[in-house]
């Protein structure tokens, strides 16, 4: 043998060496790790989600050097952040935590928790971009030394503790984060019309003050503003807490129908839905459906509409309807199929009610003060069920379960506001109804 190839061999068997020990740190530190072919994201060998790597066996599983990918079972679970937006605001909505990795162009990217408490596998798309990503369950995540497919190579940041944290609060603290860049993504440019900026900030001031405690609405809208570039952040300090004060007096501020002229309805839709993941169980600021009497803002509208002498009795009835359709806007969405069914999703509920049963009407009766005899009512009722057909978003809804053929996932629901799904070779996660776009009409007489 040459000096040359005896020096390469020697060379090889360093390089396996080092590769392996780095291994062992993983296998000491509890963690699941699998091979992955050398530049690649995506496991090769068969059921690699349910593999058992351990200190006995390593080098049976990796017998050169490869990527080394984490498996996320058990009560591990990585934030993902894909974004530059999620990125510039993860440090200031995740938990901390001294396990974190990176590459060169996403320098401390990955950041690694064990959970206590069940979550599922997160995924906050814009399209095909991944805004962040929460990973869990039958997923794994490239780790150091690994080899990016961009050719870049992983390091790790920090290499210490991984924190425990309560999985509901990651989930809900992730969510915050998309919805925070999301927002900073579509905040119109520093470079257009003051007037479009502006406009668009009361709107978010009051999307936010409606759907959260004022902590978190103050805490997305620094977000959004920071990650936006804003070089006037601080001014605007004070907005959420105004706009907070102006819901509770009652005073109108512009709600979701302003939104989806704004950003888009497919945009608009996606932000809904990513507010029910971030807030699905606090109490907002704000209620979404205002207690069953005639002291609710939108009931003292609807009183004053009705008394004012000076409005002809058909404007009166277009006016009442204009107010309960963008008191509903502002606390959920329209919806409907593709065999003509309405259906209003309320967004505090988690709840979907078919606007042509007998529950929507009383609904209707709660957060109006009409009763279902009164004119005012039925145009009002009739307009609504016209408006979603015409307006609403398409959407298939569910009755009991769904299985997904193309995922292999199955959703069964509760009964109530809640899902359970199952992912292939996983364990069963609990959701939210409307979550992820999948929404299930339940039985208002069952036990959850």
């Amino acid at each position: 043998m040459s000096s040359r190839v005896a020096s390469a061999v020697n060379d090889l068997q360093h390089h396996l060496q080092a590769f392996h020990a780095e291994l062992e740190k993983l296998l000491h530190r509890g963690f699941h790790p699998i091979p992955v072919p050398l530049g690649q994201k995506k496991p090769v060998i068969p059921d690699w989600q349910h593999l058992d790597v351990t200190l006995a066996n390593y080098r049976d599983h990796f017998r050169s050097v490869s990527n080394i990918g984490l498996l996320l079972r058990e009560d591990f679970a990585d934030a993902d952040l894909d974004s530059r937006e999620a990125l510039v605001l993860a440090d200031a909505f995740l938990p901390q935590t001294n396990c974190i990795w990176g590459r060169p162009s996403k320098p401390r990217s990955h950041r690694l928790y064990r959970l206590t408490g069940a979550t599922r596998h997160r995924a906050f798309l814009q399209g095909d971009d991944m805004v962040v990503e929460l990973r869990h369950g039958a997923h794994h995540s490239l780790v150091p030394p690994s080899l990016h497919p961009s050719g870049e190579s992983f390091a790790w940041a920090r290499f210490g503790e991984v924190t425990l944290v309560d999985a509901d609060k990651l989930s809900r603290a992730v969510a915050m984060l998309a919805v925070a860049a999301l927002l900073a993504r579509v905040h119109p440019p520093f470079n257009g019309a003051r007037e479009g900026r502006h406009e668009f900030r009361l709107v978010v001031a009051g999307l936010l003050a409606r759907n959260f405690h004022e902590k978190d609405a103050t805490r997305i809208w620094r977000g959004m503003l920071h990650a936006a570039g804003d070089p006037k952040a601080l001014e605007r300090e004070d907005w959420i807490a105004d706009t907070s004060k102006k819901l509770r007096a009652g005073i109108a501020v512009p709600g979701i129908p302003r939104l989806k002229e704004l950003i888009g309805e497919k945009t608009s839709g996606l932000l809904l839905g990513w507010i029910g993941q971030a807030n699905p169980a606090a109490a907002p600021s704000v209620s979404f459906t205002p207690p069953p009497t005639d002291e609710t803002p939108l009931a003292n509208r609807i009183r004053e509409v009705v008394l004012d002498r000076d409005i002809q009795a058909f404007d009166k009835r277009r006016k009442i309807a204009d107010l309960i359709a963008q008191h509903l806007s502002t606390c959920g969405e329209f919806l409907q199929t593709s065999d003509a069914r309405g259906f209003y999703f309320s967004h505090g509920e988690q709840k979907l009610y078919d606007v042509a049963e007998e529950q929507f009407s009383r609904l209707l009766t709660e957060i109006s003060g009409l009763s279902v005899t009164e004119t005012f009512f039925k145009f009002a009722l009739d307009i609504l069920q016209t408006l979603t057909l015409r307006r609403g978003r398409l959407v298939d809804v569910h009755v009991f379960s769904h299985y997904d053929a193309d995922t292999h996932q199955l959703i069964v629901s509760d009964g109530g506001s809640r899902v359970w799904c199952h992912n292939p070779g996983g364990a069963w996660e609990p959701a939210r109804n409307g979550e992820n776009g999948i929404f299930f009409l339940t039985d208002s007489d069952a036990t959850p």
